[in-house]
């Protein structure tokens, strides 16, 4: 659109804006028309349609002006120089003059840039006899050392070098001999029929933006990482590897073959970038021929891809290990083995097609497209007829098309194990509600269905026994409605915090829990099942404020909970017949536990834990505990020792029974060597410290109880425990 053009549609835009609106408007539209960039004139000037002069050999002194002489012909692009001047096969290096005469008219204009899509293989270039870049490295034999054919190639004008009216561009070529008779070296000179300009920078460098194909090339990339973490998801479909494959190879050779590359490696020997290349061509097609098969009719033709497999990657090993003459010669190799397994792929998805796969008919369409694409520009490399390219647009319908496909797939795959699974999940959850996940990892089953009446195993546990005091008294007054809603929103907020000490609870016991925390199962944060456990205690007992306020603040009573905990070994296993089957754990930690429990409301302690396990906490001083004691079992020759954990008290009270706690400690010591009278004197200290210590009040009261009566034959120094 020309600036006239662009104020008239702005203008017309205005019209029915009243106001300042309108004059804001129309000023912008003002200014982005006389601001709107105008193109310079003369440029770009192409220099494909100038007559190029190509000689052989190069002499640096007529750098200005190359003589015609016998050895020059006029060049039509593309300028290969060992087809314009045949040249010996392995004669080495040989170096051409190219020249080319243009007209620049507007002299004022001093950022041109002189832009070439390829050109190798050593070269340097003049510009009215002045040096613009060099790019010739040899060896000390005057052979080629580095290799710098580069694409994309953009040289900034000095300001001044640049005359109105006539200049005068000089190329010095060099290039290596082909290997063969049958071969040429396409690298020596200019292979693109088009694109040799000089334009100003920033419309030569906006003209030849690489953006989007970098995001297109970004795309193939990503595509290969999922594909490939899919594959290590699920190994039995190993179509998503060789499409991982493909889509890895494919982004390497798009950006090997792509101007920036020579950014990313500005210095780098360029034999070595074509090599790779090569090599990321050469594993495109067994990967496609893998996955074709992997993905529709896994394990058939497996000759034929074993042997393209064979045949694509031992050329790659060639092109990637031989020098850089002979790797050359690797490429139409490869070209014309290409056209003879094109046919063999269009037969296979022609063979899907027929089976009626509903997957191969977008797949099949788009790979035809990529056959003709890749025929075509295989024919048009190798006679060099056209720079029209065409494999890539088609191959990327075609990746989209496989992702798609295989997208589709999944979705198809996923719906029909959700409709299968879907009976199965309810029956697991059923189950797992009943039977939780660590029992069956402490009986070392994998699920459910491997359980069997009589497994057993035996394990060293740390086992929590709750319960609601004064549970009984409390339910006599409520409907068994209510009972349960009770219960159940109790429980509710109780078992997570197990939970999440990596316990679970064994069994609900009316109003009480039993809970299990084991060695393997749940372990957090290096925690002992002794320390999980305790830790899970004290969750219940700092959760009861938030939950009694609640009832208060539904018109019910508040509650309590004493919790006792013991560690030791105890059996794990199945019990039932072959109608029902259920799992328990049975042995003396399990009764010792409970018993703890129930001296919770003898002492009115929150928490009571057993010797065995203050001795596994592996920081017992991170806990406020105190010994109260020792019980004494029914069956059982030796006293547990207790012990009180008061770290959910009130920080009153624990700051008062902590300070007690040494005259509770020495008291029991003294109660145990039937020291009564002194025994009651240290408790009779505790109670002058903290006059509501059931503790010492217990004590108090039962050491000045023996010190009027006989102690039994067999004392232990411990309160007797007959039942819960």
């Amino acid at each position: 659109m020309k600036p006239g053009q662009t104020t008239k549609v702005f203008l017309n835009c205005v019209v029915a804006i009243p106001g300042k609106t309108a004059v804001v408007l129309l000023l912008l539209a003002l200014f982005a028309a006389c601001n709107q960039k105008r193109p310079i004139a003369g440029l770009p000037v192409d220099l494909v349609k100038e007559e190029w002069l190509a000689c052989e050999g190069f002499d640096a002194q007529s750098i200005k002006a190359p003589e015609t002489n016998g050895s020059c012909v006029v060049a039509k692009f593309p300028i290969l120089l060992d087809r314009l001047f045949p040249v010996a096969p392995g004669s080495g290096t040989h170096d051409w003059t190219l020249a080319v005469h243009f007209n620049i008219t507007d002299v004022a204009q001093n950022n041109l840039a002189l832009f070439l899509p390829v050109i190798g293989e050593n070269w340097e270039v003049y510009l009215n006899g002045k040096s613009l870049r060099r790019e010739i490295f040899s060896d000390s034999n005057d052979q080629i050392a580095r290799h710098r054919t580069l694409k994309g190639v953009a040289i900034n004008l000095p300001p001044g070098v640049v005359v109105s009216g006539e200049n005068i561009l000089v190329f010095h070529i060099r290039g290596v001999a082909a290997r063969g008779r049958f071969f040429q070296n396409d690298y020596a000179g200019f292979y693109m029929r088009t694109g040799y300009e000089i334009d100003s920078i920033e419309d030569g460098y906006a003209k030849r933006s690489e953006l989007l194909a970098y995001m297109l090339y970004s795309v193939y990339f990503f595509f290969g990482i999922y594909h490939f973490i899919l594959f290590l998801s699920n190994r039995q479909q190993r179509y998503n590897l060789s499409f991982a494959s493909l889509s890895v190879f494919l982004f390497f050779y798009c950006i090997l073959i792509s101007n920036s590359v020579f950014t990313i490696f500005p210095g780098a020997d360029t034999s070595l970038l074509k090599k790779a290349e090569f090599v990321a061509l050469f594993c495109m097609m067994p990967s496609i021929m893998y996955f074709l098969i992997d993905y529709f009719e896994p394990g058939s033709f497996k000759v034929v891809v074993r042997s393209s497999l064979f045949w694509n990657c031992l050329l790659a090993l060639l092109a990637a290990v031989l020098p850089f003459t002979h790797s050359k010669m690797i490429l139409p190799i490869w070209q014309l083995t290409a056209l003879l397994q094109l046919p063999f792929l269009i037969y296979l998805m022609g063979r899907f097609v027929r089976q009626k796969n509903s997957d191969a008919y977008v797949m099949g369409a788009t790979f035809l497209l990529v056959a003709f694409a890749a025929v075509f520009d295989i024919i048009a490399a190798l006679t060099i007829t056209t720079d029209i390219r065409v494999f890539q647009g088609s191959f990327f319908l075609f990746i989209i098309s496989i992702v798609g496909t295989i997208a589709l797939r999944l979705r198809r795959l996923e719906r029909s194990e959700r409709n299968l699974n879907q009976e199965l999940r309810g029956l697991s959850v059923a189950f797992y509600r009943f039977v939780p996940t660590q029992v069956l990892e402490q009986m070392e089953k994998k699920s459910a269905a491997d359980l069997k009446v009589g497994d057993n195993a035996l394990r060293l546990m740390n086992v929590l026994f709750s319960d609601i005091r004064g549970f009984t008294a409390m339910s006599e007054g409520m409907s068994p409605d209510d009972n349960f809603r009770f219960l159940n929103s109790y429980l509710t907020r109780m078992e997570p915090l197990i939970a999440s000490e990596g316990g679970y609870v064994d069994k609900f016991l009316g109003d009480g829990i039993m809970a299990l925390f084991s060695e393997s199962a749940g372990i957090k944060e290096g925690k002992t099942p002794s320390e999980r456990g305790l830790d899970a205690a004290l969750a219940m007992r700092r959760d009861l404020p938030e939950y009694n306020n609640r009832r208060r603040q539904s018109g019910y009573a508040p509650i309590d909970i004493g919790i006792g905990l013991h560690t030791g070994p105890l059996i794990i296993g199945a019990v039932g017949s072959s109608n029902r089957i259920d799992t328990t754990v049975i042995g003396n930690t399990v009764n010792v536990a409970s018993r703890i429990e129930g001296m919770t409301t003898y002492y009115k302690a929150g928490i009571i834990i057993s010797e065995a396990l203050r001795t596994d906490l592996t920081h017992p001083e991170n806990y406020r505990i105190r010994e109260i004691g020792s019980i004494l079992v029914k069956g059982k020759t030796q006293p547990i020792v207790l012990y009180e954990v008061y770290d959910t008290d009130p920080e009153e009270i624990a700051a008062l029974k902590e300070k007690s706690s040494p005259f509770i400690s020495g008291g029991v010591s003294l109660f145990r060597d039937k020291q009564f009278v002194e025994a009651r004197k240290l408790f009779r200290e505790a109670l002058l410290i903290y006059q509501a210590d059931s503790v010492a009040r217990v004590y108090y009261k039962l050491s000045e109880k023996f010190m009027n009566t006989s102690v039994p034959e067999n004392w232990k120094g411990a309160i007797e425990v007959f039942r819960k």
